[in-house]
């Protein structure tokens, strides 16, 4: 039996981390849902230690891509000293470069990618690589961590068995998928004014994040959003629906339009500012609700606006009796705008109502 303890995208890339800090060689495989960041988890550890972005991508290794050659080297023969034939296997490149990544800045990781998908006799040849670190003729530097990624069978996204003795060869780590993470990931990636009406409405509907139904060609992951969040919002509406259904479900898409058209319901930026303890609040439409704390993080500018904001938001959670509205801009405020976390406002709400909520 699998293990079921996940971890989300922060505690993975610690859990990595302590392993080679340990100079623990043991190979990692991250197990989860389709397209939620176990690859690029990878990839930041990979600049964690200060290897750069495109270098780290290309020590991916794609074995479902590959035939069991192209990671052992093609075979050749050589007579020897004696005039014996024998079989050697010519030197891998990949491999090569790999090693030295690791020459060059001290450390490199091999991400074998979608292990799952490997046919049997490339999952055979990796329990060699991830259990004495040579394949054929071709040796891992001693600082080359083994890192590898693949999809749950039960999504049915390609995955398949993994063979008794490279599953036993290797630390299993189930990953989460992570909203907060995919969120800060978004916003400070592609700013509030791009993704942030998006990333409100998988606050307000996180089960978009890992909407996967095998028979749909269409689900919902972080990848799938991260995509959906990217089409142009000023398209005709038509062709704006058809766009988003074309990236993630078809409910979720029309769910999204209908999330979108409650910021009309709003107050303005005005109203909150000025008169934020009588401004509209859309009570009873949690929704909407949703969007006017998101709105309100986008117009805390500076103390002077975030402390009518909170006012504001304060409301939602008194008022409206939706705590966690509240406290969810009050973690987007604390990670993006770390500056206000400093204020009276915000130290006085995490003294007080705030005081259970993990921040």
């Amino acid at each position: 039996m699998e293990s079921t303890i996940e971890l989300n995208y922060s505690s993975m890339k610690t859990a990595i981390m302590a392993n080679v800090d340990a100079i623990d060689m043991t190979p990692i495989m991250i197990t989860g849902a389709p397209g939620c960041a176990k690859t690029s988890v990878c990839l930041d550890v990979a600049e964690s230690y200060g290897i750069p972005r495109n270098v780290a991508e290309r020590c991916i290794f794609r074995p479902s891509l590959r035939d069991p050659v192209d990671l052992a080297g093609l075979p050749h023969n050589e007579r020897d000293e004696d005039g014996v034939l024998y079989t050697h296997w010519a030197a891998n490149s990949f491999i090569k470069y790999v090693n030295d990544v690791a020459a060059k800045y001290g450390i490199a990781f091999l991400i074998v990618d979608e292990l799952p998908q490997a046919v049997t006799m490339m999952q055979n040849a990796l329990a060699g690589l991830m259990l004495d670190r040579f394949v054929g003729s071709n040796f891992l530097h001693e600082r080359v961590f083994l890192l590898s990624t693949g999809n749950r069978v039960k999504d049915k996204a390609g995955a398949g068995r993994i063979v008794s003795q490279l599953g036993n060869r290797v630390e299993h780590l189930p990953m989460a998928v992570d909203i907060d993470a995919w969120g800060k990931h978004m916003i400070d990636t592609y700013g509030f004014d791009r993704v942030g009406m998006f990333v409100a409405y998988v606050r307000f509907e996180p089960g978009v994040l890992e909407d996967i139904n095998p028979d749909r060609m269409v689900n919902g992951t972080m990848r799938s959003c991260t995509a959906a969040a990217m089409i142009n919002p000023k398209l005709p509406r038509n062709i704006y629906l058809a766009k988003l259904a074309g990236r993630i479900p078809e409910g979720r898409a029309m769910q999204f339009l209908t999330f979108r058209d409650l910021f009309d319901e709003l107050p303005t930026a005005e109203a909150m500012r000025n008169t934020p303890k009588t401004a509209k609040l859309p009570n009873g439409n949690r929704g909407a609700l949703f969007a006017a704390a998101s709105l309100a993080f986008k117009r805390s500018e500076d103390e002077a606006s975030f402390n009518a904001m909170a006012k504001y938001v304060e409301r939602i959670a008194t008022e409206a009796l939706e705590a966690d509205i509240e406290a969810f801009f009050y973690k987007d405020i604390m990670i993006h705008k770390q500056a206000l976390a400093e204020t009276n406002v915000f130290i006085e709400w995490a003294t007080g109502r705030g005081a259970e909520v993990l921040l």
